[in-house]
């Protein structure tokens, strides 16, 4: 009945994200299901980038006196969209005293408006080549995939800071414990229904990363020089830019 066709579709869909990638240009996975329900449906993978239209980078606020000071600034002291490689998400416990802390908060838009309305998007995996790793402090030692909502598609601003706001707090897939983490290579985020569901089949779709601490708002202990940190390559390295690779079906579902 339906629903044996219904396991052996996810079974389908399962195997495209072990497989090579394949081009939007031309008919990638046909799935025909004899006397079945899903009679003709075909999947594309597609493959996106940042670039002039969709910027990423990151947003920073420097040293601050205590932990909420620096967490819950609404306005940010430092930004960058333009360097090859950079921390995309940074918690330090700064040397200047006691409880002073400093955070970056990374950003990566995708255009992503060539899905067309009229598709559908199954799942998707944002991957980060991670270049550096900085695993110190005692808390929140992972790396969040959250929503973002920057001012602005192409460039980014000191007031995209804003914890819950332009820098948002709700988590498109399971964080990448910092321990874990392969450099030199790319680390895979596979995106939950609520990711999947932040990504435009129209327009712009606004990602971002943050240290699971500063995500969480839960202060570690203060360690001075202790850090949180990744670095990984931003769109305008030679290779390995940050990337989205969206699966989506087309076509219609009926019983032959």
């Amino acid at each position: 009945g339906r629903n044996i066709y219904e396991k052996k579709l996810r079974i389908a869909l399962t195997s495209l994200k072990i497989i090579n990638n394949f081009s939007l240009n031309g008919l990638l996975h046909y799935l025909d299901i004899k006397r079945g329900y899903y009679s003709k449906i075909m999947f594309a993978s597609i493959t996106f980038n940042p670039d002039a239209n969709a910027v990423d980078g990151f947003v920073g606020r420097g040293s601050e006196s205590s932990w909420a000071n620096c967490h819950d600034q609404a306005i940010g002291d430092v930004n960058d969209s333009t360097s090859a490689t950079e921390t995309c998400g940074t918690v330090i416990a700064e040397a200047t005293g006691s409880g002073w802390f400093s955070m970056r908060r990374g950003f990566f838009l995708f255009n992503t408006a060539s899905i067309g309305s009229g598709n559908t998007v199954v799942s998707a995996i944002f991957s980060l080549y991670v270049n550096t790793v900085t695993d110190q402090l005692d808390t929140g030692r992972a790396l969040a995939m959250i929503n973002t909502a920057p001012a602005s598609d192409t460039a980014l601003v000191n007031g995209d800071f804003t914890d819950g706001v332009e820098s948002g707090t709700t988590q498109q897939a399971t964080n990448l414990t910092l321990a874990n983490l392969t450099t030199s290579a790319y680390n895979d985020f596979i995106l939950n229904s609520t990711g999947t569901g932040n990504i435009s089949k129209t327009g712009v779709t606004k990602f971002g990363t943050r240290i699971e601490a500063d995500r969480a708002n839960t202060a570690p202990t203060w360690v001075s020089g202790q850090i949180l940190s990744v670095n990984v390559n931003f769109s305008e390295s030679a290779s390995n830019d940050p990337r989205l690779v969206v699966v989506i079906s087309s076509g219609y579902l009926g019983k032959q």
